[in-house]
């Protein structure tokens, strides 16, 4: 709902069409050239190979890391969905750190705030968030959450980002 899911798609289309030679709707933009793109992004089960969310995410997530090298663009949008947080947590973590010590180009949207705690640890790593404020409605004490859809550097102070 804040827009992570849809940045994320559009960096990796501005990827393509950066590589293609086409024009490419920004200011300002600058590309490394990547042999190829990995996506994890979606949470559906697979009814067709009787796949559940997190078996999806896990295939998913091991073909990427059998195949991305240095020069890959990696998107991955949400892992450890499909399972526990304290599960999720680690996996997503751990992935992480592969993917740290790949040196491949990153790009990692999660709902886990203490994956955010991973930039102390390793300084090539950046952490960003979406704004937010908080609306309250004029009846009752009823708060709400209004996505702004503006993208900024650090962590979000949210602790129930994903809660309306």
């Amino acid at each position: 709902m804040s827009g992570k899911s849809t940045y994320l798609k559009q960096i990796a289309l501005s990827q393509i069409m950066a590589q293609i030679g086409s024009f490419v709707p920004a200011e300002y933009a600058s590309f490394r050239i990547a042999e190829q793109i990995f996506t994890r992004v979606g949470m559906d089960d697979d009814l067709e190979t009787n796949s559940s969310t997190f078996m999806k995410e896990m295939k998913e997530i091991s073909y990427i890391i059998q195949n991305a090298n240095d020069r890959s663009l990696i998107i991955i949008d949400e892992l450890g969905r499909g399972t526990s947080t304290e599960e999720g947590i680690g996996i997503c973590y751990a992935v992480c750190e592969y993917l740290l010590k790949l040196k491949a180009f990153t790009l990692f949207a999660t709902h886990f705030l203490e994956l955010c705690h991973i930039d102390i640890l390793y300084p090539n790593v950046e952490n960003n968030y979406f704004e937010v404020q908080h609306v309250r409605r004029n009846t009752g004490d009823m708060e709400r959450i209004a996505y702004t859809y503006i993208l900024s550097k650090g962590q979000t102070e949210e602790k129930n980002y994903g809660k309306v």
